[in-house]
């Protein structure tokens, strides 16, 4: 029976012990590596989208470096750089001409065909030409009359073109570009030879320069450029498609792969390209040439070995939580935590695994929302932009409606209410940018005209379009053909050559439109407004026309309709007019005469603002690509550094200008930080939601546990009449009550052992030589053992012991009922055959054979010192005589099995010192772990032999509580069945 339970209890605990492995790995994952999980794919996303983030801000440093050397392959800006880097070289030292010459001596050795260098000293005295050709009084003449225009301020006649047209290289007719207009450089054509010229006049010397194209090489000084040193990490390279030449600071292992990417440009319709490792950017150039920007793509390794790390740490973390946790399992004594704080680490751990993936979605969010923010600036700014740019149209309306609303009040049947007319007109006009303002009447007359033709051929071409236009109408709704009526064909012809449509149409166009209009004359855009003054026959009389220049209309339009204050958001907009302006700065008084002019190059800004450099930056950009711009920039105040959002956008109808929106990123920072605010916030009531959750759930579970724990400890304490208080009805409410129910069981039980327990004698019985013992350790708080001794009568004392199999109740009360049995032996009514005989008969009926009982019975006669022995299936007493042990047999069998059974009694002497060693099987049985089931009585009789011998009392007890299975029994684990010890002695001889 002990082999078997053993057994089953090895199998239950390997089963345990794989099941409880598994549930650990389980344990593992969801607390550790699903959050490890969750970790690595919100770091993964948050990486991506800043790798976006990070590659767009990239391709736009790459394309801010390709616009900022674009106009470096056109040869204006590289040659007048070039030049005037010289000419201050040479300034800078003692003899400026001699050095200039040094330097002209090597340019025209390396360059032969590029440059015609003509210089004068400080006396306007030539002193170098470079080119046979060219007059020498040609170039004198030019300077001197460059002088003039620089000093005197006199005008620059037109005439003069035709006379330095060979010098300065101009041989194409109608050349329209005004000379001495733009500083230091001028186009003259579009041959070989002179097609450029560069001039530069100071007191100490002035010089000219042809350039011919003959000698330029194309993108001259890109390929320069490219060559130079890294600026910014950002490498260059200059590919030439035809030739298929590249040039850079680039090794020949990199080349193929420049004309891989040069080569995806042409095929596919992007400019932006990553490819092995690098970023890159492309420029057209021409139908030639491309120029290549790129750069290392260190974010992408950047982000890879974060995640590596990441991966690396996030294995670690898992392996060593794995191995702590099967070190703790194999633990007996494994480290104690407290339900609460396993409730709270649950709850924290359910909602922090949100809140983590939260934490870094809401950080990528953020991010995502902040750059969407900007693009929807940007956005918002192109169409604020091109919404101002299109209510010129607006302006046109309404400057109509005055002019209309003015005709309809004149009288122009009298010369003074001509005269009124006109000068109202004239106030008005001024105010709207506009100073001319001409009144025909019907016949070809003029009646007022601010801007007289001054025999200028375009003004008379001007009125005599106006002065047809009148008489075309009216001979048309004449239907006669008058003799100072214009001749149509050559009108029809006039017309058809210089606007590109009939007179008919024109007239349909600007008289009957009613409206601002913009008319190309020749070389010159006007906008023009035209209304008629009719009699009630519907004849025409008078033709009202007011002009501007189409820069002024434009002007006028920004200056009535333009805020000068921030929007609400705190946008301000900025018009820029596109060609500079030269601004001549008087020269101090004590300066010689000889001394050139001093000009500065401005811009129109409305309304006047001042950039930091960034900003000029990227409006220098705007206004040379011609093309919408975004970028940041960042204004120094004196206490902080406001950053803000640029947007530029070159003019649909105000071609004139370019129209700029600065945004502050203020309001975008203030949106991402109360968004950030709100998710912190969610965060925070999340967490403490949690917590407090946590803790009254908690409160909620652990107080009850709390109370079943104090009645544990009761029950340890043996204080079954402890009670837990009710609880509410769910599980936890469940335990409660059968807690203590429990209890009560416990209570009834703990009488009932009380009771079992003054059932068992607790003295030592002296009977003449004889002394009797006994001591039982029950299995449960009810035993199945008994055992009693007490004097019959002067002679005879009885002593008794038993087992009912089991333990518990059922046992208890066979064993109650064998002791009232056994009870009226004492009174001497009976035999001990007769009382054994019933005791037997009374188990049997009452368990139905379920329970039996072994027992035996002793009778000591003190007179004669033998002993009468009843042995009912019971273990056989050990003799221990002398130093020697042997046992004392008698055969029967147990009661309950049947409802007679025999009795054979065994009679024998005891001597003096001898003992008498009566127990149960459990003292017994229990070594079994020890013999592996052979030899348990053997074990035990060298487990009494070794026992120091004591009292009787000691003795008995020693047997049992120094039992090697009590001593390797756990702590809190019941013994496998009730132990029980009765010893018989004989007094020694003193």
């Amino acid at each position: 029976m002990v082999s078997e339970k053993q057994e089953n209890k090895q199998i239950v605990g390997n089963s345990f012990y794989s099941i409880g492995f598994l549930k650990l790995l389980a344990s593992i994952f969801m607390l550790v590596g699903f959050p490890l999980f969750v970790v690595d794919a919100a770091i993964n996303y948050t990486l991506s989208l800043r790798e976006k983030n990070q590659l767009s801000a990239t391709f736009k440093k790459l394309d801010d470096r390709l616009t900022e050397l674009q106009p470096w392959g056109e040869p204006e800006r590289f040659f007048k750089k070039s030049l005037r880097n010289l000419i201050s070289l040479a300034l800078q030292g003692s003899n400026p001409v001699r050095l200039l010459q040094k330097a002209i001596f090597i340019i025209q050795k390396r360059h032969p065909l590029l440059f015609d260098f003509t210089i004068f000293d400080e006396n306007d005295r030539m002193v170098l030409k470079t080119n046979s050709k060219d007059s020498p009084f040609l170039a004198g003449k030019l300077l001197s009359q460059m002088r003039r225009f620089f000093t005197e301020s006199t005008l620059f006649d037109e005439n003069y073109i035709k006379l330095f047209a060979s010098y300065l290289g101009i041989f194409q007719q109608g050349y329209q570009e005004p000379l001495l207009t733009n500083s230091y450089w001028f186009n003259c054509s579009s041959g070989p030879k002179k097609s450029w010229f560069f001039y530069f006049i100071h007191e100490k010397l002035s010089m000219f320069v042809n350039i011919n194209k003959q000698g330029y090489v194309p993108m001259m000084a890109l390929a320069r450029l490219v060559k130079l040193p890294v600026r910014k990490d950002i490498k260059l390279a200059l590919v030439n498609m035809n030739s298929m030449d590249i040039l850079g600071n680039l090794s020949k292992k990199f080349r193929p792969e420049i004309e891989r990417v040069a080569a995806m440009f042409e095929n596919e319709p992007q400019n932006h390209f990553r490819l092995n490792g690098n970023i890159f950017s492309v420029l057209l150039l021409d139908q030639d040439f491309r120029l290549v920007a790129y750069t290392p793509d260190v974010w992408a390794k950047y982000s890879q070995n974060i995640m590596k790390t990441w991966r690396i740490f996030a294995l670690f973390i898992l392996v060593i939580s794995i191995i702590i946790s099967v070190s703790l399992i194999h633990k007996r004594n494994s480290l104690y935590i407290s339900i609460r704080l396993k409730l709270l680490f649950l709850f924290l751990a359910s909602s922090g695994l949100p809140l983590l993936i939260l934490f870094f979605t809401g950080g990528a969010y953020l991010l995502e929302m902040k750059t969407a923010l900007i693009q929807d600036a940007w956005q918002n700014s192109a169409e604020l932009l091109r919404l101002f740019d299109s209510k010129i149209l607006v302006m046109s309306r309404l400057t109509k409606k005055a002019f209309k609303d003015a005709l309809r009040a004149a009288d122009f049947s009298t010369n003074d209410g001509v005269q009124k007319f006109f000068n109202e007109m004239k106030i008005k006009v001024k105010k709207m940018k506009s100073e001319t303002i001409k009144l025909f009447h019907y016949g070809g007359d003029i009646l007022f005209d601010t801007e007289p033709s001054q025999g200028k051929s375009s003004d008379q071409l001007f009125n005599k379009l106006y002065q047809n236009i009148l008489d075309f109408h009216n001979s048309q709704y004449e239907g006669v053909v008058r003799a100072n009526a214009p001749d149509f064909v050559s009108a029809e012809l006039y017309f058809n050559t210089i606007f590109g449509m009939s007179l008919r149409a024109f007239v349909d166009t600007i008289a009957v439109g009613q409206k601002v209009v913009p008319i190309q004359i020749g070389p010159l855009t006007i906008s023009v407004y035209t209304d008629f003054v009719s009699r009630n026959d519907g004849l025409l009389t008078h033709m009202f026309l007011v002009k501007w220049s189409e820069l002024d209309f434009q002007r006028f339009y920004i200056s009535s309709a333009f805020p000068r204050k921030p929007l609400e958001d705190g946008t301000r907009l900025i018009a820029i007019q596109n060609a500079h302006s030269w601004t001549r700065i008087p020269r101090p008084k004590d300066v010689s005469s000889r001394r050139g002019p001093i000009f500065r190059k401005t811009l129109k800004v409305i309304p006047s603002v001042k950039f930091s450099k960034k900003t000029v930056s990227f409006v220098s950009q705007v206004l040379r690509t011609r093309r919408l711009g975004f970028d940041f920039t960042e204004r120094e105040n004196e206490n902080e550094n406001e950053q803000f959002i640029l947007s530029g956008m070159p003019g649909l109808n105000l071609k004139d200008f370019t129209l700029f929106a600065v945004k502050p990123m203020k309001t975008i920072e203030i949106e991402i930080s109360q968004l950030r605010f709100r998710l912190l916030l969610f965060g925070f009531f999340s967490i403490a939601f949690t917590l407090t959750l946590g803790l009254f759930l908690a409160k909620k579970v652990l107080e009850p546990v709390r109370e079943l724990s104090r009645g544990i400890a009761a029950v340890a304490n043996k204080d079954f009449f402890h009670r837990v208080p009710s609880q509410d009805r769910d599980e936890l409410g469940d335990l409660s009550n059968l807690f203590n129910n429990m209890m009560e069981n416990l209570e009834e039980t703990t009488l009932g052992r009380n009771v079992q327990r003054e059932l068992f004698p607790s003295e030592i019985l002296e009977h003449g030589e004889f002394r009797v013992f006994g001591y039982s350790r029950p299995a449960s708080q009810l035993g199945g053992d008994y055992f009693d001794y007490f004097k019959v009568d002067e002679e005879h004392s009885l002593v008794v012991i038993g087992d009912v199999t089991g333990h518990g109740t059922p046992s208890a009360l066979v064993m109650a009922m064998a002791k009232a049995i056994i009870y009226t032996y004492r009174e001497g009514k009976n035999s001990i055959e007769s009382i054994l005989q019933t005791l037997n008969r009374v188990i049997f009926s009452s368990t139905k054979g379920k329970l039996n009982m072994t027992f035996a019975a002793f009778l000591l006669n003190t007179g004669n010192h033998s002993i009468e022995f009843y042995n009912c299936g019971h273990l056989y007493p050990f003799r221990i005589s002398a130093g020697k042990t042997t046992m004392v047999k008698g055969l029967g069998f147990l009661l309950g099995i049947k409802s007679e059974i025999k009795l054979r009694p065994v009679n024998f002497f005891i001597d003096n010192g001898e003992r008498l060693i009566l127990y149960t099987d459990g003292l017994v049985e229990s070594f079994y772990d020890v013999c592996k089931g052979k030899g348990e009585f053997e074990h035990f009789q060298k487990h009494l032999e070794s026992t120091q011998e004591t009292g009787i009392r000691e003795y008995c007890k020693t047997i049992i509580e120094n039992h090697p299975y009590l001593r390797s029994l756990p702590e809190n684990t019941s013994q496998i069945d009730d132990f029980t010890v009765v010893i018989i002695e004989r007094k020694a001889l003193t």
